[in-house]
């Protein structure tokens, strides 16, 4: 009798379960990248030949223009960076800011994003 309460247990346990999600599908939509950059960096055009080889998708803004570094200050705002933001090329992946040349960081960030965090505009 202990055995049929499990066995129809299981079986209604195995119906009503969700379907599971495939692996490689994020929960939301890959974050967007935003590039704050300046037309004299050198290093602003390797951060943009980095994201278009690895095909990320990304937004470029201008650091210099003073609309854009409102909005920049903003985001900062909204997710508690401590850090400056005078510094080129700056990435914002989702929820973290990340300064100067660094793809290695960029990635991780993508990575971690894709499949446990939220974007910094999700709430907005």
């Amino acid at each position: 009798m202990v055995l049929l309460i499990c066995l129809s247990l299981s079986s209604f346990s195995c119906t009503t379960s969700k379907p599971a999600r495939q692996a490689d599908t994020p929960p939301y939509p890959v974050p967007v990248i935003i590039l704050y950059s300046a037309d004299w960096c050198w290093w602003c055009d390797k951060a943009e030949k980095f994201l278009k080889d690895n095909e990320i998708e990304y937004i470029e803004r201008d650091l210099e223009d003073p609309e854009e570094f409102k909005k920049l200050q903003e985001i900062a705002k909204k997710l508690n960076y401590k850090g400056g933001l005078g510094v080129v090329p700056l990435f914002v992946v989702g929820k973290y800011i990340i300064r100067g040349f660094d793809p290695v960081g960029v990635k991780y960030a993508l990575e971690k994003l894709k499949w446990f965090e939220p974007r910094w505009d999700s709430t907005l």
